[in-house]
């Protein structure tokens, strides 16, 4: 849900997060951005055993707005509800990343990968 223009920073991890479906073996029809669905559209999709998987990028920033809780929460519940949702994060908050997302109970559905 971002409200603005991307920023060079969530731009990267975009390309990051696409990189890294493109180099697993399972991925196939990689996309950013992802296809909207149900009025959402991820930062990337690809395809796994011909179901659809997603990611999305975040700021560190991000991880202070409840608005970024809610996303995270209705994209496990309507988009990933078989697969997890990759999140990727600037490394430097990846440590504190994994640590919000278990205080908001998402830790177990979201993959979270820093670049």
């Amino acid at each position: 849900m971002m409200k603005g223009a991307a920023s060079p920073e969530h731009e990267r991890l975009v390309r990051a997060l696409a990189d890294y479906f493109r180099s697993q073996t399972w991925a196939k029809r990689v996309r950013t951005p992802a296809e909207e669905v149900r009025g959402m559209r991820p930062d990337a999709q690809c395809e796994y055993d011909g179901k659809l998987v997603y990611g999305e990028a975040k700021l560190c920033e991000d991880f202070a707005d409840e608005d970024t809780k809610e996303q995270l929460a209705k994209y496990i519940r309507e988009l990933c509800p078989e697969y997890h949702l990759y999140l990727a994060v600037p490394k430097d908050c990846e440590s504190s990343g994994h640590q919000t997302l278990g205080r908001w109970g998402l830790r177990q559905h979201i993959e979270l990968k820093g670049f």
